[in-house]
């Protein structure tokens, strides 16, 4: 009788001090992020090969297809642009100019921020800085009717404006661009068309190559 009353008691110990819930806990943080990618949401990384030009009686500009460049982030930002510029096998001047960094116009020249999943759309919201917009024109193909080089210092921007001494400058600025989503999301970006163009002239004979890195970053 002993043995049954203890085994019974140790049976209602066990059952009062089982645990009926539980809690499971999950920390973490949310960096800041930003991204600036093609127009098929990889590396950019584009190039154009212009190849020889042709001079003619015209103001045609010689231009790059615009890139798009899409720009994703959760919070406010700007993108600087800096650009290296190189010549070869340049041949002597003999008194005459050759191709320069002021005759190489860069800027942007469209923005589409209207997917439904950007946080801030209106005007105003993502800005460029003024002498790299061209969005008005919708290119960089400015009227030259006197043949020389139609880029204008401080108020049309060239290479020279982030390169060489002005290594590197700041073009665009904006607020907080993705309300969720990544980069797999379709409309969660603002696109920027970035253009480069020049008027051909009877520049000293050379080659010429330049690349431009963009950098996206807090503001």
């Amino acid at each position: 009788m002993t043995k049954r009353i203890l085994v019974l008691f140790a049976a209602c110990a066990l059952a009062a001090v089982a645990q009926t819930s539980g809690t499971i806990g999950i920390s973490g943080t949310i960096p800041e992020a930003f991204s600036l990618l093609s127009s098929s949401d990889g590396n950019l990384a584009s190039s154009t090969v212009l190849g020889a030009w042709t001079i003619a009686n015209n103001a045609t500009m010689l231009a790059i297809t615009p890139v798009d460049v899409r720009v994703r982030s959760n919070k406010a930002y700007k993108i600087n642009a800096s650009a290296t510029f190189t010549k070869s096998a340049e041949g002597a001047a003999d008194g005459g100019d050759g191709l320069a960094v002021t005759d190489i116009g860069f800027g942007i020249t469209a923005i589409d921020a209207t997917g439904a999943n950007v946080a801030n759309k209106l005007a105003g919201d993502h800005t460029v800085v003024a002498k790299f917009n061209y969005t008005a024109a919708g290119n960089l193909s400015l009227a030259a009717a006197d043949g020389l080089s139609p880029f204008v210092a401080a108020s049309k921007a060239t290479l020279n404006d982030i390169s060489g001494a002005n290594d590197g400058a700041q073009v665009v600025s904006g607020k907080r661009i993705s309300t969720k989503g990544n980069i797999a999301t379709q409309t969660n970006f603002v696109n920027y068309k970035v253009g480069l163009a020049m008027l051909p002239q009877y520049f000293t004979p050379a080659g010429f190559a330049s690349v431009v890195t963009l950098t996206i970053s807090s503001n």
